[in-house]
């Protein structure tokens, strides 16, 4: 059965906690978006997000990553090239470029823009990485969650996205850090695909949600183990 450390607090103080060279692999999606965009503003949905300067967690990441790791970071395509420089600047090799087709597209400006049908994630590494699976492709199609009503967060991704990540990136057995837990997907898709997780989340609200969530998807591991 995996294992699950799970940690309330800001991650740039978490982190400092964790020995260099300890987990495998990183897979997150940090909080970077403005929900006013063109003429569609979505703020009353969502909570204020707070900006970090990706420059301030990729150092610390690229410590805490083994030798031979990899990290799959997700964000908007306004924000690929911003947060791929910082992981250059902290030592990581930018590999490629991962798109998430999605089935539905954006609102956003209906009159003056193309509707928004993907996301991305940088897909970097540390020293000689190697596929631990059948080669991926960079384009995903996955299916997305839909209504808000559904949604935990914001910004939540689906269990079949998380999962195929965390199995491209990191070995069978091995451990995922996510510092931007959120809702707690990445951690849902480790215990569902037999990795270990360490989970780190500020918002204690969101943090509860997440342990709850991680909780609920160990129970029949934990329960198969004990019978």
């Amino acid at each position: 059965m995996s294992d699950v450390d799970l940690r309330l607090g800001d991650c740039l103080d978490v982190m400092r906690g964790i020995p260099d060279g300890s987990v495998d692999a990183v897979v997150t999606d940090p909080p970077w978006m403005a929900y006013e965009t063109g003429r569609y503003d979505a703020t009353g949905h969502h909570a204020p997000i707070e900006y970090l300067q990706p420059d301030e967690y990729c150092g610390p990441l690229f410590g805490i990553l083994k030798d031979g790791g990899a990290c799959l970071l997700w964000c908007r395509w306004d924000c690929f090239e911003v947060h791929a420089a910082s992981m250059r600047r902290a030592g990581f090799v930018v590999k490629n470029c991962v798109v998430w087709s999605k089935p539905n597209h954006t609102a956003g400006d209906l009159q003056g823009n193309f509707g928004f049908k993907h996301e991305m994630a940088v897909f970097a590494v540390k020293g000689r990485w190697q596929r631990h699976s059948n080669r991926e492709t960079n384009l995903w199609q996955e299916s997305h969650l839909f209504s808000r009503a559904k949604r935990d967060h914001p910004t939540q991704k689906p269990i079949g996205l998380m999962c195929r990540s965390v199995n491209a990136v990191c070995p069978p057995v091995g451990v995922v850090l996510d510092p931007f837990m959120g809702s707690g997907t990445t951690g849902v898709a480790c215990v569902n695909t037999g990795r270990s997780f360490i989970g780190i989340e500020r918002d204690p609200d969101y943090f509860r949600i997440a342990s709850d969530r991680i909780a609920l998807a160990s129970a029949p591991f934990a329960l198969a183990s004990q019978g």
